[in-house]
């Protein structure tokens, strides 16, 4: 008998081990009055990252295993829930995009930056109307770049992101009169109907789905060996979703190929920081990671069209980086991390902002900046303390002279004479 089930309700559970179940069934009522709150000793919730939904917190209050596990892809959130609480801020393991390349966990990706169609010597934008986005010239230049950058393995069974579900309909017409076989999927298909569309896709009866954001996350296709963009990229989580449904590793595949097509959005400066997992909001950072071809672990690699590469450049030039939008999701992101009020290292040691960025605007130093964001803590505020912290950020955390940084340490330390060591 086997010691593994699917719950479903009145199942008995007294012999199994390992119970599978759907949020939406285990957060009804009935299932839950059913099941005693320490009928689990362990428990892993997937997805972990909606955990401030109503029906993930039903489950959670209700049970009471012994050890809780979560698990997710993207741990920072953007609806103020802090999911590092839920685990009393215990991280039992952490891996990036990069390291999860370096350790053979992934497929491969190629990914290729290139120009989006202009139409009257304009990029397509974010003001672009429909009969822009599905202009026959846009279809044949589609087409043109997916054939010439191909895919890896017999046929391409490919992942088209459109920004909206008519331009999805619409360019799957267009791409079946051109001989291909594909088919729209959005939000208004039933379950069943994804599942039929998904399993001919693998079976090679269909060479693209194009979808909007249905499948952003909880879709498992291991043999997809191609993924175009065709979309404003709104969010870094986003874009390393969608760039993911194709990093499953999969026999029939080396590598899968990525196709970013660039417009002129405001955006574009999202698309260093998703590839290459830079938080910094450094421009300098952001400009040097673009300049030159970059391999990024093995096959993997990030390369751009010339016109590509200067859109991103343009976005990332006239985009305030520093933005108090920005400094605030950092600090709020660190400090859910860490349980407290983060300290100024903390940035550099987690690889987030870059400690400098806070002060590029009117935030002077980090006692301003803890005022700013937090509500419950006053930060100790006189004339001298300010011109105190304000010199050490100004000149100091810079780094351009680090000799000077040693010998205030040796001095405080009591470890030197200012006339000998000078």
């Amino acid at each position: 008998m086997s010691k593994s089930c699917i719950y479903r309700p009145g199942l008995d559970l007294s012999d199994k081990q390992y119970v599978f179940v759907t949020i939406q069934t285990l957060s009804r009522d009935a299932n839950l009055a059913a099941l005693a709150p320490d009928l689990f000793d362990y428990m892993l919730i997937d997805e972990v990252h909606k955990a401030g939904a109503a029906t993930y917190q039903k489950v959670i209050d209700h049970f009471k295993p012994d050890f809780l596990l979560g698990m997710t892809a993207t741990p920072e959130r953007t609806d103020g829930f802090n999911i590092y609480e839920l685990f009393d801020y215990n991280v039992a393991y952490e891996i990036r995009l990069q390291e999860a390349l370096d350790e053979d966990m992934l497929c491969p990706f190629m990914y290729y930056g290139v120009k989006d169609i202009e139409l009257d010597g304009q990029l397509l934008d974010e003001t672009s109307d429909f009969s822009q986005l599905v202009a026959d010239n846009r279809v044949n230049h589609l087409i043109e770049k997916v054939t010439y950058y191909g895919v890896s393995g017999q046929t391409v069974k490919g992942l088209i992101f459109c920004s909206r579900k008519d331009e999805a309909h619409e360019l799957s017409h267009k791409l079946n009169e051109r001989g291909y076989r594909t088919q729209a999927l959005t939000g208004e298909d039933s379950q069943e109907v994804r599942q039929d569309v998904v399993a001919r896709l693998e079976a090679g009866d269909l060479d693209y789905i194009l979808t909007v954001d249905i499948f952003n996350e909880g879709i498992d296709i291991p043999s997809v060996n191609q993924v175009i963009m065709l979309r404003n990229t709104e969010a870094s989580i986003i874009f390393i979703q969608q760039l993911g449904r194709g990093l499953r590793k999969h026999d029939s595949k080396e590598f899968v190929t990525i196709i970013d097509f660039i417009g002129n959005y405001k955006n574009n400066y999202l698309i260093p920081i998703a590839l290459y997992g830079a938080r910094s909001m450094n421009k300098d950072e952001y400009r040097r990671k673009l300049v030159n071809r970059q391999q990024l672990s093995g096959m993997t690699t990030i390369n751009f069209e010339a016109v590509a590469r200067e859109q991103i450049f343009s976005s990332i030039k006239q985009t305030k980086l520093s933005s108090m939008k920005n400094l605030k999701e950092a600090y709020i992101e660190m400090r859910n991390r860490k349980g407290r009020v983060p300290r100024l290292m903390d940035f550099l040691l987690e690889d987030s902002l870059d400690p400098i960025i806070f002060f590029e605007g009117s935030l002077k130093h980090y006692g301003q900046v803890i005022d700013k964001f937090e509500e419950d803590v006053d930060f100790p505020s006189s004339k001298e303390l300010d011109q105190f912290l304000q010199f050490i950020c100004e000149e100091l955390l810079p780094g351009k002279r680090p000799h000077e940084i040693w010998l205030m340490k040796r001095l405080v330390e009591g470890q030197g004479d200012l006339d000998k060591e000078a």
